[in-house]
């Protein structure tokens, strides 16, 4: 029986071995997949796996893995506009790295905001760091992930986030949410098209899903 989603574990989970070890490892635990979160104990940056670009390949196709996501450190919760261009540039480095390797997914921070943002200026930054990265996932062939982490824990926020970008990607959903069980396709309730919504972003839904999230 194929896998629809392959069966895959985040480097972090053994941030010390090297890659050809966390490979042998999958291989033998009956792993089909890994997530690129550390690299040789490193936490990967679009210049590391650019020059680690040809192992990489080399060492998956040779234990027949796939690569199903990068973990990046880039955050955009920040007021700053050159702060958010400078993390933006870094995760777009990484979209392309992700189309060299065929990896579908490119995880993001959303960040911590400073003490005292309302909830509305926070998605608002990450939104505005986000646009302008949408039409090149969507060229590129690689969709963005919001982690659920830091500030971006609370489905509502993440929500804002995501109601706020889909409208920018013609192909509806350029932008998910990992707390959901899958990367699957999702609508706001109502709509043609949407983002996420499986897990607590409020007033969303999957496709298919007669049941409407408080």
């Amino acid at each position: 029986m194929a896998l629809h989603y392959p069966i895959a574990f985040s480097t972090l989970a053994c941030p010390d071995w090297r890659l050809e070890r966390v490979a042998a490892a999958a291989v033998e635990y009956g792993y089909n997949a890994i997530e690129m979160r550390t690299l040789d104990g490193v936490v990967v940056s679009s210049e590391l796996l650019t020059h680690e670009l040809l192992r990489i390949r080399t060492v998956l196709r040779a234990h027949e893995l796939q690569l199903i996501g990068i973990g990046a450190s880039t955050r955009f919760a920040s007021p700053d506009a050159a702060e958010r261009a400078a993390q933006g540039a870094e995760l777009r480095r990484l979209l392309e790295v992700a189309s060299a390797l065929e990896v579908p997914l490119v995880r993001t921070f959303g960040g911590v905001p400073p003490i005292g943002t309302s909830d509305q200026d926070a998605a608002g930054y990450v939104v505005a760091g986000l646009e302008p990265l949408l039409a090149d996932a969507e060229r590129l062939g690689v969709q963005i992930a919001l982690e659920t982490h830091d500030a971006f824990s609370r489905g509502a926020l993440v929500a804002m986030v995501l109601m706020r970008c889909h409208i920018r990607s013609s192909r509806g959903s350029g932008i998910f949410c990992t707390r959901c069980a899958s990367a699957r396709r999702l609508r706001r309730p109502g709509s043609s098209s949407g983002a996420c919504g499986a897990c607590a972003c409020e007033g969303w839904q999957a496709e298919g899903s007669a049941e409407r999230r408080a």
